[in-house]
């Protein structure tokens, strides 16, 4: 029988007490303890091996998230910051995480229990090569942003966001007059790893040398919180340096515990149970949880593009009641600032009146007139909700 089945009931007390017996529930579904019995007895030294083996092979991509998040944001750029790279990878430096020599990298995690909401900058990138791989908590890709998916012509700013953001489910969204693609992720803890073509046999004069590659393209990425994007004009900011200082005794010795992989189980479960803590399993009612896949834009994966509005009724998680106005409940709102984060706030955009609750959010006009293009809109791209 399968451990991980639910089955049995608590024995009953007036039975004599016994020791309740533990049962896991199946761990693609909720992951939780219950208290039903399991068919084998938890004490059994083969019903434990068999629980713990299920749950590491599980658990190995968010305790890998949350482990190594710690581990580079402790002794390189802290949370929410980039670690630009500079050189080449080889066996002596941060490269060999991914070890392509053909490439430079940018390394950055993102914690959106810290900050709600962060503006990543990308710059053009029709011309030269870059991907922004973007993955959450368990290790998923979410989001590829560069040459072969969004090619551009100009720098480009997405607005990130996380599972329990009210703006997780459009497409773009006008915040004080200034237009955002939405990148949503289903987890609190996110990594993103940027790949940067240049050529290491370049001469330093070319544009795809290390050093001009460095300077025109790797310094180009900017990540801010959305309340300091906006302090700056909506432009981003820039690190105050793009080295990363060498860590200090006291860095690495707080960071050595999460160097390599637990060999005992009590810690790798320990930094397992602190990964879902911090990123729960996502549920129906989170996130872009319920949207199909082909209505995702292209900054997203998978991409499935579409030709022309799909139909169908609005993908609204049940359970999820829409936010309103008080003066205007038949209509869904855009968020009050407080639930953006410090700074943020949210300006009537294509003619919306503003009022009592914030502005009420539009779909795109087939004209491309300003507005908030929700994804689980049937008609997002021709049906504008101003009037």
């Amino acid at each position: 029988m399968n451990p991980f089945t639910r089955s049995g009931t608590r024995p009953n007390a007036s039975r004599g007490r016994r020791p309740a017996r533990v049962g896991l529930e199946p761990l693609e579904g909720r992951a939780l303890m219950t208290s039903h019995a399991a068919p084998v007895a938890a004490t059994d030294p083969e019903a434990i091996k068999a629980l713990a083996a299920e749950a590491y092979v599980w658990g190995l991509a968010p305790e890998f998230n949350l482990r190594f998040s710690t581990y580079n944001t402790t002794i390189a750029a802290p949370i929410s910051a980039f670690t630009y790279g500079s050189d080449p990878a080889a066996w002596n430096n941060a490269g060999t995480n991914a070890g392509d020599a053909s490439v430079l990298y940018i390394n950055g995690f993102l914690d959106f229990t810290r900050t709600p909401a962060m503006v990543l900058t990308v710059p053009a990138s029709r011309d030269q090569y870059y991907v922004v791989n973007y993955l959450d908590n368990d290790l998923n890709t979410i989001g590829s942003i560069g040459t072969r998916t969004t090619p551009s012509d100009e720098p480009t700013s997405y607005l990130l966001v996380g599972p329990d953001s009210p703006l997780a489910r459009f497409r773009e969204v006008d915040l004080g007059g200034y237009r955002y693609r939405v990148m949503a992720s289903d987890t609190n803890l996110n990594w993103m790893l940027i790949r940067v073509g240049m050529n290491t046999l370049a001469d330093p004069a070319a544009p795809d040398s290390v050093p001009n590659t460095t300077t025109n393209l790797v310094q180009k990425f900017a990540l801010n919180s959305l309340a300091e994007f906006r302090r700056n004009g909506h432009q981003p900011v820039s690190p105050d340096s793009y080295s990363t200082p060498t860590p200090t005794p006291e860095q690495e010795a707080a960071a050595e515990p999460y160097k390599d992989t637990p060999t005992e189980a009590v810690r790798f479960f320990e930094q397992l149970g602190r990964s879902v803590r911090k990123s729960p399993i996502p549920s129906r009612l989170g996130g872009l949880s319920g949207l199909a896949l082909r209505r995702l834009p292209p900054w997203y994966v998978p991409t499935v593009r579409r030709e022309a509005p799909l139909p169908g009724p609005l993908l609204r998680p049940a359970g999820r009641p829409p936010v309103v106005r008080a003066d205007r409940p038949d209509r869904e709102r855009l968020p009050r600032p407080e639930e953006l984060g410090p700074g943020a706030t949210a300006s009537p955009a294509g003619g919306v009146r503003g009022g009592p609750g914030g502005a009420e959010p539009v779909h795109r006009g087939a004209d491309g007139g300003r507005g908030h293009e929700r994804l689980d809109h049937p008609e997002h791209d021709h049906r504008h909700l101003s009037e």
